[in-house]
């Protein structure tokens, strides 16, 4: 009788684990979409103008000097 209790203590533990790990799983997949989502949000908004004026006088100067 003992050994049956072991053995259904031991598939408990092996469930709870096993829940716990696609918890963590779970978890860290929505971590990183959500990384991700951010991202891809932040890359979207446009370029201040002065960034944008920047890189026109950057070309203009590159498009001036000889090769």
């Amino acid at each position: 009788m003992s050994h049956q209790r072991g053995t259904m203590a031991r598939a408990d533990n092996s469930r709870m684990s096993t829940a716990l790990w696609i918890l963590v799983a779970v978890l860290a997949v929505g971590i990183i979409v959500g990384g991700l989502l951010r991202i891809r949000a932040w890359l979207r908004r446009p370029a201040p103008p002065e960034i944008i004026d920047a890189a026109r006088r950057r070309n203009e100067q590159d498009d001036r000097s000889p090769d």
